[in-house]
C-alpha cells in the first residue's frame, strides 16, 4: 500500500541521516535508496535531534523507537495521545531503547486566546484552522486545556495561533500562560 511504502521510505531516510551526520563516508543498498560513497561535510557539531512525527502504532512509532529523538503528535485528543504513548512505551521496550529519553511534543494547528471566552472563539471561528481540535479561550482556559497534555510527559508544544499574523495571541500566551509551566 502507498502508506507503507511511504513508512518503509522514513525508515531508510532515518537511517541514513543518522549514518550522513555520524559515518565518513556512506554506502547504502536499501529498497528505496541506493547510495555510493556519500558523504556529509561539515559533519553537524552537535548533531542534531531527529524528530519524528506521526502516530501510526506499527510503523511510525516503531521508527520513532528506534532511531528517534523527539516524537511529535499531532492535533490529537488527550486519550489517542495516552494510546499512542503507551504503543511507543511498549515499542522502545521491544528494541532495547529507554521511552525516557525520547523528548515528546505536541502540534496544536489551532490555538485562540483572548481576555475573554468569546472573543477567543470570535477568533477561532473565523479561522481557517479553526474547525478541528484547538485550544481556545482565556488564558486560564487554555493553560487548564495545555496542563494534561503536560501532565502527560509532553514537554514542548508547536502552536499556530489563529490571529496570525497578529502577534496578539502569541504575546497573550508567551507573558500569561508559558509562565505556569516554567
Amino acid at each position: 500500500s502507498p502508506v507503507r511504502v511511504r513508512r518503509d521510505v522514513l525508515e531508510e531516510a532515518v537511517q541514513i541521516i543518522r549514518m550522513m551526520w555520524t559515518e565518513y563516508s556512506l554506502t547504502f543498498h536499501g529498497e528505496h535508496y541506493h547510495i555510493e560513497n556519500a558523504y556529509c561535510a561539515p559533519r553537524p557539531d552537535p548533531i542534531p535531534p531527529l524528530l519524528i512525527g506521526g502516530a501510526g502504532p506499527k510503523r511510525t512509532l516503531r521508527i520513532v523507537a528506534k532511531y528517534g529523538d523527539w516524537c511529535n503528535l499531532n492535533n490529537a485528543p488527550l486519550d489517542f495521545c495516552v494510546s499512542r504513548l503507551n504503543t511507543l512505551r511498549e515499542h522502545c521496550q521491544d528494541v532495547g531503547r529507554n521511552y525516557d529519553e525520547i523528548v515528546k511534543t505536541y502540534a496544536c494547528d489551532s490555538v485562540a486566546i483572548a481576555p475573554t471566552r468569546a472573543e477567543a472563539e470570535r477568533k477561532l471561528q473565523a479561522s481557517y484552522f479553526g474547525k478541528g481540535l484547538s485550544f481556545a479561550g482565556t488564558p486560564d482556559e487554555v493553560a487548564a486545556q495545555i496542563q494534561p497534555y503536560v501532565d502527560l510527559g509532553i514537554t514542548h508544544f508547536i502552536l499556530r495561533f489563529v490571529d496570525y499574523p497578529s502577534t496578539a495571541s502569541a504575546e497573550m500566551f508567551l507573558k500569561e500562560v508559558m509562565p505556569r509551566f516554567a
